[in-house]
């Protein structure tokens, strides 16, 4: 847990795109599993640092990331520090560092989180796999959007927060909501276990309590006055443990759970303990209690037998734990097959029915180019955006093709959603009530299409096909939805 002196918000809402289910392959795998994974680049403001921990939380693309330093010391960095840091993905979604220098200070940061706790004198909020307290003062606090009566965000709710900094640390605090989600990362010191519940309490005193189903047995290593590190589910009032490890049990290996941002989604990688055509269950590495999931039955896990090693995504479905697509990983294999790219759109083109996704990153002085497989729809990647990108590595070529993409707001642009510019192709009315129209815009020669759902209320009235539109959009339900639609000059 860690605590952050802050004082306002506005709103900050980033993209995120899904993919469909990734197919299974072929292997097997032990418990010495291990893969290499590659280095990504962290560039951002430090917002909060916790030195026993071994950790700063820093502010990069409207989001959380937490560093892992080598010693207490090395966690002496002031708040506000913009730094850039050359770091090794662990399992648990944290970032080691490598290598790190500060490039100066930033005053201002941005970045959304999930709701913990609130009162009238703090803010507790989780992202990037660390909890940090926000504090709240009558004449700077200022929220907006929540479906709380009294305005302050309720629990789960994803708040965008935007503060300055001034010389007794950040300022002028506000939060705008921009959804919910059910499922939240804590960490902090556990006490008054049970086998069916527990508690955890963070940094500065904030106690939650957290309900074990029957489903879960606690590692016989989880003792009370241990650091840790769990994901819950949150619904009518009470967390529901999915998930448990000591903190700082984190490897670079491939085993163990990490959270999507503030997404409805967990990633789980390490052992199949037990499968059936209707549940899974997987051991995300030692000293974690294991994780079940449903398995709905449009995905085939005949290949995932016990003893297998797989990676797999899942969600809450009707406050069930459900996988959504897994894949076997091959125990044999000591390169990483997957890289992880961010920066900023250079173009996105279809070019002999192959789409291409060109990324200009900070740390390169020549373009990534990523295939875009006909399964997952890039049209948010338009020209300019910031997006993260993982990809796979054909192991022989070293070309590089989509496995996942989140779209992410460019710096300075707090509006929520993306401009497309273009001809339209096809204009689809509603066919009912229960319908929404559609269009799809050519944003460019050489650009792939962009089909966009039209919100309700959108005026359609005059757009036609050949027409030149400026249209604002932004993802409701995963959908890239249209909110105004206006013939450019």
């Amino acid at each position: 847990m860690v605590k952050m002196p802050v004082t306002r918000a506005a709103l900050v809402a980033a993209l995120v795109l899904g993919v469909g289910s990734l197919p299974i392959a072929a292997g097997a795998s032990t418990r010495a599993h291990a893969k290499a994974h590659s280095t990504v680049s962290v560039s951002g403001t430090v917002v909060a640092t916790d030195a026993s921990r071994h950790t700063l939380v820093v502010a990069q693309h409207n989001s959380l990331t937490t560093l892992r330093v080598k010693s207490a010391a090395s966690t002496h960095v002031a708040l506000g520090a913009h730094v850039a840091a050359r770091a090794t993905r662990l399992s648990d979604g944290t970032d080691r560092v490598l290598g790190m220098r500060v490039r100066g200070v930033q005053r201002r940061v941005r970045f959304h989180a999930v709701v913990v706790a609130a009162s009238a004198t703090s803010l507790t909020v989780s992202g990037g796999n660390s909890v940090v307290t926000l504090a709240r003062t009558a004449r700077h606090a200022h929220d907006s959007g929540s479906s709380s009566p009294t305005g302050t965000p309720g629990v789960g709710e994803i708040v965008s927060v935007d503060a300055q900094l001034g010389s007794q640390g950040f300022d002028d605090l506000g939060t705008s909501t921009v959804g919910t989600t059910s499922l939240i990362s804590l960490e902090g010191t556990l006490n008054v276990i049970s086998a069916s519940s527990l508690s955890i309490t963070s940094e500065d005193g904030v106690v939650t309590q957290v309900s074990v189903p029957s489903t879960i047995t606690l590692p016989s290593t989880i003792q009370s006055g241990q650091e840790a590190e769990l994901v819950a589910s949150y619904s009518a009032g009470t967390f529901t443990l999915v998930t448990l490890s000591v903190d700082n049990s984190a490897t670079a290996s491939s085993q163990g759970v990490s959270q999507f941002g503030d997404e409805n989604q967990i990633e789980i990688e390490g052992l199949v303990t037990a499968s059936s055509t209707t549940s899974l269950t997987i051991q995300p590495g030692d000293g974690a209690s294991s994780v079940t999931l449903a398995v709905p039955s449009t995905i085939d896990v005949s290949s995932a037998t016990v003893g297998t090693f797989v990676h797999a995504h899942a969600t809450l479905v009707n406050n069930v734990l459900t996988l959504t697509d897994i894949r076997l990983e091959d125990s044999s294999s000591t390169e990483s097959t997957t890289t992880e790219v961010e920066g900023v759109v250079v173009s996105n083109t279809v070019t002999n029915n192959v789409d291409t996704l060109v990324v200009q990153t900070e740390d390169s002085a020549t373009p990534v180019s990523i295939t875009v497989p006909s399964t997952i729809n890039a049209a948010a990647a338009i020209a300019d955006a910031r997006v993260h990108v993982v990809a796979s590595i054909d192991p022989t070529t070293h070309a590089l093709t989509l496995v996942r993409l989140h779209v992410q707001q460019p710096e300075g642009d707090m509006s929520g959603e993306v401009v497309i510019e273009g001809s339209i192709i096809s204009v689809t009315p509603a066919a009912s009530t229960t319908t929404a129209a559609s269009l799809v815009i050519q944003p460019g020669d050489g650009a792939a299409q962009v089909t966009l759902s039209v919100a309700p209320g959108v005026d359609l009235t005059g757009i036609t096909v050949g027409q030149q539109v400026k249209v604002m959009a932004s993802l409701v339900g995963g959908v890239l939805t249209a909110s105004s639609v206006k013939v450019s000059d």
